[in-house]
């Protein structure tokens, strides 16, 4: 027995690492055809997945719903239908600021603030870019009316194209800003926050530094 187990072992050393594994299929069966049921199943396996996850988030969120006493009145007609809405709003924000610590789960109040306050400050810088492009295109016409020194026609095209171009970044954050109101991804969500602060603490350092100096 113990020479068997040694000739064993040596036939198992002399097999190098890579060697493929043959697989024998069935003869009804080819490979493509196996592969094919792979896939299909790798494919049900993420998609019961996927709902699995989507129904633990919405029975969380109509746990939160109920805890901070969300009502739906989608049947009852107007005007009561405001009247009560009013009424239920005030409800979920007294609730909402004295809601027990049970029914806290999850990190989902810091997401929603860290989208909230990303979402309000790509907001702002649209709306900076936007009056700013409209200031640099209202610039030139300044000229044409007295208002300001006369300016070539060149000094009027690279305005304008600045002003182009201050109205493109102004509608990439509007768009910005709507993605990451619908952002579900939590760790995507946080790298990117965490990236916005660290540029805004450069900049309010640069400026800092540059006031001081002054």
């Amino acid at each position: 027995m113990p020479r068997n187990k040694n000739k064993n072992k040596r036939k198992n050393a002399k097999k190098p690492l890579g060697t493929p594994i043959s697989i024998v299929f069935p003869d009804n069966i080819s490979a493509d055809e196996m592969k094919h049921i792979i896939a299909g199943g790798l494919l049900e396996f993420e998609q019961q997945k996927k709902q699995r996850e989507d129904e633990a988030k919405e029975l969380s969120c109509k746990e939160w719903q109920h805890a901070i006493g969300v009502k739906d009145f989608s049947s009852v007609k107007r005007p009561k239908k405001w009247l009560l809405q009013s009424f239920n709003f005030l409800q979920v924000f007294w609730n909402i600021c004295t809601v027990p610590q049970k029914h806290i789960k999850g990190d989902g109040v810091i997401f929603s603030l860290m989208q909230m306050i990303l979402a309000m400050l790509f907001g702002a810088v649209n709306v900076i870019l936007l009056i700013l492009a409209f200031l640099i295109v209202l610039c030139p016409l300044g000229s044409f009316l007295g208002v300001i020194p006369a300016m070539r026609w060149e000094n009027i095209a690279v305005i304008w194209s600045c002003g182009l171009l201050a109205f493109v970044l102004s509608r990439i954050f509007r768009i910005a800003s709507f993605e990451i109101i619908k952002m579900e991804d939590h760790n995507y969500l946080f790298g990117l926050f965490a990236c916005v602060t660290s540029i805004i603490s450069v900049v309010i350092a640069v400026i800092t530094l540059v006031i001081t100096r002054k």
